[in-house]
C-alpha cells in the first residue's frame, strides 16, 4: 500500500513522542533499551507525552526518568513521522519530537528500562537503532 493511500484510511492521530539526544565531547548518548517497543537495540532517549504536558516536558521528564539526568536546556531540531501501515493498530503510528542538549546536571545511570552509552560520533551503532 502506498503512503499516500494509507493516510486516507487512517482514523487516529498520530501519537506524540519524544527522543534527546545528549552531546558532549563529540560524543552522543544512547540508551540500549531492556524491554518494551525496540528492546534490544540503542535509541536516543524519550518517550511518551502525558496529556498534561508540554511536548518539552515530556522530553525532560522521559530523560529524568529514564537515566536521571535534568535537562537545562533543550533545542528541538526535526519532527519525525513513523508510520506502520503493515500493522492493523494504528498506534503504532508516531509523530516524534527530536531535541538536542549539551547541557544537564547529574551523571547518566541505568534504568529498569534503559542502560545509558556514550558512542563517538562516527561510531554510532546505526546497525542495531
Amino acid at each position: 500500500m502506498k503512503l499516500a493511500d494509507y493516510l486516507k484510511t487512517m482514523k487516529n492521530p498520530l501519537k506524540k513522542r519524544t527522543v534527546v539526544f545528549l552531546i558532549k565531547d563529540n560524543k552522543v548518548l544512547l540508551g540500549f533499551k531492556k524491554r518494551g517497543f525496540g528492546k534490544g537495540n540503542f535509541l536516543g532517549i524519550g518517550g511518551k507525552v502525558e496529556l498534561d504536558e508540554t511536548i518539552k516536558q515530556a522530553a525532560t521528564r522521559e530523560v529524568k526518568e529514564e537515566i536521571n539526568v535534568e535537562i537545562i536546556n533543550l533545542k528541538q531540531i526535526g519532527i519525525l513521522k513513523f508510520y506502520f501501515p503493515h500493522v492493523k493498530d494504528e498506534s503504532w503510528n508516531q509523530q516524534v519530537h527530536v531535541f538536542i542538549t549539551n547541557t544537564w546536571n547529574g551523571k547518566e545511570q541505568e534504568s529498569e528500562e534503559i542502560r545509558p552509552e556514550w558512542f563517538a560520533k562516527n561510531k554510532i551503532p546505526y546497525n542495531f537503532m
